[in-house]
C-alpha cells in the first residue's frame, strides 16, 4: 500500500511541522505539500518544483523514489511503477496560463506508461470533485478529464473552510489504469495549522487488471437514444425505476451490439517495405516520447531525435517512390484497358453516388449520340428492320442496369432512358 497525505501549508513553519507529525504517527509513505515553509522544501529529503510552490517528501526510509518530471507548480515522483504529481495552480494567474498548466498535465498522463495519481490545490470549483456548480477553470478540468479518461475521486467532503466558507479547492485525480476497487479517499478532521484540510490517498502498489476503463460501459447514440425512449416508456407506464432496472436495460443494449467485421483496405500503393519502415519509425517516435519524460538524458535524446528523423525521411521517401512507380504503371494499364484497374480505382471513389446529368452533360451526350457533321455527310442507307423492332429496343433498354458502363459511345444510362420517355 501507499499512503499519501496532501495539505496547503499557506507558507507556514507551524503547519509544515504538524504535517510532518501527521504523517509519521498515521504512518504515511509521502507528503504532497502545496505552498510549503521555504526553508523546509529546501531540504534534502523534499523535492520541489522549479518555484517551490509544491514540493514532495517521502517520509517512510524504506520507499525508494526518483524523480520523474519538474516543471512550474508542478513536481513528479516514480514510486512502485505509479507516477505521483504534486501540482499548485494560484488563483491569481489568468485563465490562459490555467489552460497552459492543465495542457502541461495532459500531455504527462497521456504519454505516461504508467500509472498517475495527481494530488495538488488546483484552486476552482468544479462539479467532478462534488461542488455545486463549475466555474471557467472548472471547465476546463473537466474537458481535461473527458479527454485523457481520468476521474476525480474527491467525495464531495469541502477541503478549505475560513470564515464560514467552504469548498472543495485540494483534489485528488487517478488515470484509467488506476485500480478502483483499491483507492481510499478521506478528508481528516486533525488540527492542520492551516484554513486547508488534510486529504489522505490510500493506493495498492498492486495492480489486478481492473480499471476504470474496462468497467465503464460505452454506448453509441443511437444506443443512448433507444435507452432514453426505454425509459420515457417506463415513466408514461408509471413504473418506479430503480438503479438495478437502469444497469439491466443498458446491459441489454451493450449485447445487442453488432461485432464489425469490415475491414480496413489499404491504399493501392501501399507494400510490405512501406509497412515494415513504418513500424520502424513508430518504434523510433516512442522512445523519443520515453525520453522527453525522462531528465538527465540529453545525449540519448537527441540520438534517439536523429535515428527517429532518419526513419521517417526514408519512409516519405518510400512513399513518393512507389507512388511514382504505381502510377505509372496505373498509365500503362489505362492505355491497354480503359475499364480495368484504372477505372475500379475512379469507381470506388465515387462510391454510390453516380454524377448527376445537367443540362450541359445531356448536350454534350446528344452530341456524341448523334453528331450533326456525320449526318449531313452520310449518304442515305437502307436499314434492315427485319431483325428487330422498335418495341424490342426500347424492352432492352429498360432491362439496362443502372450502373451499367458507358459503351464506346460514352452515354450515360439515364440519357437512354430519358429518351425512351
Amino acid at each position: 500500500m501507499i499512503r499519501t497525505l496532501l495539505i496547503n501549508n499557506h507558507r507556514s513553519i507551524l503547519s509544515n511541522d504538524l504535517l510532518e507529525e501527521i504523517a509519521t504517527r498515521g504512518n504515511y509513505d509521502l507528503i504532497v505539500a502545496t505552498e510549503p515553509h521555504v526553508y523546509s522544501a529546501a531540504r534534502p529529503q523534499w523535492v520541489s518544483d522549479t518555484n517551490g510552490d509544491v514540493a514532495i517528501r517521502r517520509v517512510a526510509e524504506n520507499r525508494e523514489y526518483g524523480l520523474y518530471r519538474r516543471a512550474e507548480g508542478l513536481v513528479a515522483v516514480e514510486l512502485n511503477e505509479i507516477v505521483i504529481i504534486g501540482v499548485y495552480i494560484s488563483p491569481n494567474i489568468p485563465l490562459g496560463s490555467f489552460q497552459d498548466k492543465v495542457f502541461q498535465l495532459q500531455h504527462i498522463v497521456m504519454q505516461s506508461h504508467k500509472r498517475v495519481l495527481i494530488l495538488g490545490d488546483f484552486n476552482f470549483s468544479t462539479t467532478a470533485a462534488g461542488a455545486a456548480s463549475s466555474n471557467a477553470r472548472g471547465w476546463i478540468l473537466e474537458e481535461f478529464l473527458a479527454i485523457t479518461g481520468a476521474v476525480c475521486i474527491n467525495d464531495g467532503m469541502p477541503t478549505f473552510k475560513a470564515r464560514g466558507h467552504e469548498s472543495i479547492l485540494d483534489l485528488a485525480i487517478i488515470d484509467r489504469r488506476m485500480d478502483p476497487n483499491l483507492i481510499a479517499f478521506t478528508v481528516l478532521s486533525e488540527e492542520t495549522g492551516s484554513d486547508h484540510l488534510a486529504v489522505s490517498v490510500v493506493i495498492s502498489d498492486h495492480h489486478t487488471g481492473t480499471t476504470w476503463q474496462n468497467i465503464t460501459p460505452r454506448l453509441t447514440n443511437t444506443q443512448i437514444q433507444l435507452v432514453v425512449r426505454r425509459f420515457a416508456r417506463k415513466i408514461a407506464e408509471q413504473v418506479q425505476i430503480n438503479p438495478d432496472m437502469f444497469q439491466e436495460i443498458i446491459v441489454e443494449e451493450i449485447a445487442r451490439v453488432p461485432h464489425r467485421t469490415d475491414k480496413y483496405h489499404p491504399v493501392c500503393w501501399w507494400t510490405r517495405e512501406i509497412e515494415d519502415q513504418r513500424n520502424l519509425m513508430q518504434r523510433c517516435r516512442r522512445k523519443v516520447q520515453r525520453m522527453r519524460t525522462r531528465a538527465g538524458m540529453v545525449e540519448e535524446s537527441n540520438l534517439a531525435i536523429k535515428e527517429y528523423r532518419a526513419a521517417r525521411k526514408k519512409l516519405n521517401f518510400l512513399i513518393k517512390q512507389t507512388k511514382k512507380r504505381k502510377w505509372l504503371e496505373l498509365c500503362r494499364v489505362l492505355d491497354a484497358d480503359p475499364w480495368g484497374s484504372a477505372f475500379q480505382i475512379v469507381t470506388k471513389r465515387l462510391g454510390r453516388h453516380m454524377p448527376m446529368l445537367n443540362k450541359d452533360t445531356a448536350a454534350q451526350q446528344m452530341s456524341i449520340l448523334f453528331p450533326r457533321e456525320e449526318m449531313e455527310n452520310r449518304e442515305e442507307i437502307t436499314c434492315v428492320r427485319d431483325r428487330f423492332t422498335q418495341q424490342e429496343v426500347i424492352n432492352a433498354v429498360k432491362k439496362l442496369n443502372n450502373k451499367k458502363t458507358r459503351g464506346r459511345m460514352g452515354s450515360w444510362r439515364q440519357l437512354s432512358r430519358a429518351l425512351l420517355k
